[in-house]
This record gives C-alpha cells, sequence and structure tokens, in this order.
C-alpha cells in the first residue's frame, strides 16, 4: 500500500492526509504527523524531526518512532 500511495504522491503532486496508527506507515510516508486526543490536536511533530529519523538505520529509526508516537498518545 504505501507504494501506492507514493506513486500517487508523486502522480498528482498534492497533498495527501494518511491516517494509520502503523509506526512503519509513518516512518515511510509522513513529512508531518498530527496526533490527535479527544478531537484536539495534542501535538504536531515536523519535518525536521522526521527527516532525522528517516535518516538513521531502520531497526533503530521505527525504534524512536514508536517511542515518540506512544509519548505522544500517551
Amino acid at each position: 500500500m504505501r507504494k501506492e500511495l507514493r506513486a500517487y504522491q508523486a502522480r498528482f503532486r498534492i497533498p495527501m492526509v494518511v491516517i494509520t496508527h502503523d509506526p512503519d506507515d509513518v516512518a515511510e510516508l509522513a513529512e508531518e504527523i498530527v496526533v490527535l486526543r479527544g478531537g484536539q490536536v495534542s501535538r504536531v511533530i515536523g519535518e525536521d524531526l522526521l527527516d532525522k529519523l528517516q535518516r538513521e538505520p531502520a531497526r533503530a529509526a521505527n525504534g524512536q518512532l514508536r517511542s515518540l508516537l506512544a509519548e505522544a498518545t500517551s
């Protein structure tokens, strides 16, 4: 599914909103994360942090991303 979403993103060059609970999807697709709690924005995680995580080896980045999401949603 990630491959198809990337293809649509490249083809149409439009912003996309993807709703997921899967940290692997987030690591692969996100440029920004908006965490919602009770219908309200509780945290915005910007492109700079995601770029840093995506440049790191996959295992470390995925672990850090999972920790970040757990912290943001707890």
